[in-house]
């Protein structure tokens, strides 16, 4: 039981406040309540029990201190700031001399790691942590009564407040740490069998009164509280190196466990150590789901898979990835205009990763490319602008449809890096089309999406904002924001950041006469419903004109080529590849 005597509290509260505002004015220390005691963690280790009349330090971190001898626990009857302050100063470095010799011991990282989790979400922040590694006892009434031999105290990582809901978390660091006994499968298992089945309440009762003691203590703002009764399960992923934040890792995360028959939330930890709410990844998992069964069976004209990743297409069959009639037609357009695939080598070859925006977006429109009529039939469904006709690319020499489309970036928007060019190191739009209407020519920037969902990372950076800061300010399209303030503004977050630098673009090029208005496409399968929620919520409320910013699926934005003999394979190719479901 989570739980402090009343006489206990009102002794930390009085003649032992010096010591309990040291441990929570120190960034390095952590304080968890346990059955009448309390522990003061440092680095994952113990430095402190407090007891209702007594301390304790683990002797164990002794063992190579060379002055074991001189050491000597605070005194409970006679505390005060400079006894709190040495004994501190001393037990740290003990505690550091011994983590030094101890580098090898998994079980400290881990402890270390969730220390670490804890001091960074403890205030503000949306996941609060209350507890870390909570056991069930088996006395307790919602002890586990599954059928896995040996589990006896199923015990959770992280205990969290998100909204006034108990978050149970398991944590999990690396890819690797999905297998075998602590996997996936065996911790929902060790949930549904002994939490979920709580009918009395036990545990969020428990949790209350825990929470009531820490705000009575200070260590939790009193604003915080339980207001579900219904604790939820959900994993938390954490990188294996202290990095930002990697969204490929943490899409194979969500796959595993979507094989695994999770399809819930999942949380990850960023560098800061924050709990954060990644986007949900089902409708990446399906995808991922579905493009694995039609490799396997032989849609991709048998391609080589890469059996680490069966997601991949391997080395020279990447061309496979692209819709059969147009496969060679799309490798001579990238290789004429020195476009950059996504994610090539030197080599510059389509990518082989089947859940490719950019391949995605190519086997939908690039069949259309010198082909008029259908590319009108398509914006007009999708703007209702009765556009009289669409006009050549300005920056190829054939067609009416551009791909990885960049104009006099460097001039334009001061993208000037070393090599830039069309897909790569500048605001490559995904797809252009120029229409007419009476005298207006139109921009028609295409964004296309996929699987796609962005975890907040700020892009802010001397670098662009030197570029994009006062372009923002005197666009005719984007809103400043409240505040007032341009940098670490929702301009500088995905997917608005680069949506906005397209806005910019095209702004830029109808200042230099180019065209005289833009409509914005922005292309998001409607099972992507997270981002299409993100882009509505949080892009479209800062256009001055929303009515020229369009979210569509694409099969909806080809819908009109429907009845259309001649693209009768290219709409098949389409509807076994992505619309329809396996």
């Amino acid at each position: 039981m989570r739980k402090l005597s009343e006489s206990f509290v009102k002794k930390l509260n009085g003649e032992w406040k010096p010591l309990l505002d040291y441990i929570l004015s120190d960034s390095e220390l952590d304080i968890q309540i346990r059955n009448n005691y309390i522990n003061v963690y440092y680095q994952g280790g113990n430095i402190l029990k407090i007891r209702p009349c007594s301390f304790e330090f683990d002797k164990a971190y002794l063992k190579y201190s060379e002055k074991k001898e001189e050491f000597s626990l605070l005194p409970p009857k006679e505390i005060n700031q400079a006894k709190v302050n040495q004994y501190f100063s001393t037990t740290k470095n003990i505690m550091n001399i011994w983590y030094e010799k101890a580098k090898e011991i998994k079980s400290t990282e881990e402890r270390r790691e969730q220390q670490q989790i804890a001091l960074a979400n403890r205030k503000n922040t949306d996941y609060v942590v209350l507890d870390l590694e909570y056991a069930v006892s088996t006395g307790s009434d919602y002890k586990y009564t599954g059928s896995v031999e040996g589990k006896k105290k199923p015990r959770f990582d992280i205990i969290a407040i998100h909204k006034g809901q108990l978050i149970v978390i398991e944590l999990k660091k690396g890819l690797k740490a999905l297998g075998g006994k602590s996997g996936i499968a065996d911790h929902i298992d060790s949930f549904e069998y002994t939490i979920e089945r709580d009918h009395k309440g036990e545990f969020v009762k428990e949790m209350k009164k825990l929470l009531k003691q820490k705000q009575e203590l200070g260590i939790l703002d009193k604003s915080l509280e339980i207001t579900n009764d219904n604790p939820k399960f959900v994993f938390a992923f954490a990188e294996k190196q202290q990095t930002n934040s990697n969204q490929n890792n943490i899409n194979s995360f969500a796959y595993l466990c979507y094989q695994n028959k999770y399809t819930d939330d999942i949380l990850y930890i960023d560098k800061s150590k924050k709990l954060q709410r990644a986007m949900s990844k089902l409708f990446y998992c399906q995808e991922r789901k579905k493009q694995e069964t039609l490799a396997k069976n032989g849609f991709f004209n048998k391609a080589k898979i890469n059996t680490k990743h069966p997601c991949i297409l391997m080395g020279q069959d990447n061309k496979y990835n692209l819709f059969v009639s147009q496969q060679d037609v799309d490798l001579d357009y990238f290789n004429k205009y020195h476009i950059k695939w996504w994610n090539s080598s030197k080599d510059n070859k389509p990518s082989g990763v089947l859940l490719s925006s950019q391949i995605h977006c190519l086997n939908h429109l690039f069949a259309l490319r010198k082909d008029k009529d259908a590319i009108l039939s398509i914006v007009n469904h999708a703007t209702k602008m009765d556009f009289d006709e669409v006009l050549p690319s300005i920056i190829d020499d054939d067609g009416y449809l551009s791909f990885e489309f960049a104009y006099h970036n460097d001039e334009l928007l001061g993208e000037n890096d070393k090599g830039w060019g069309r897909g790569v190191l500048c605001t490559s739009i995904d797809a252009m089309i120029i229409a007419r209407k009476g005298k207006g020519i139109w921009l028609i920037p295409i964004e296309w999406k996929y699987t796609e969902t962005y975890e907040k990372e700020d892009k802010t950076c001397k670098k662009r904002l030197d570029r994009y800061e006062e372009l923002i300010k005197q666009s005719n399209q984007l809103i400043m924001p409240k505040n007032g303030k341009i940098p670490n503004s929702i301009y500088f977050q995905e997917p608005c950041y680069e949506l906005m630098r397209q806005t910019l673009l095209v702004e830029q090029m109808i200042h230099e006469n180019k065209a005289t208005n833009f409509f914005h496409i922005n292309v998001i399968p409607k099972g992507n419903t997270e981002l299409r929620e993100v882009v509505e919520k949080e892009y479209v409320p800062m256009l001055k004109t929303p009515s020229r910013f369009i979210i569509i699926d694409p099969e909806e934005f080809l819908s009109p080529l429907r009845n259309n003999t001649n693209y009768s394979d290219l709409i098949n190719y389409l509807e076994t590849r992505y619309w329809n479901a396996i």
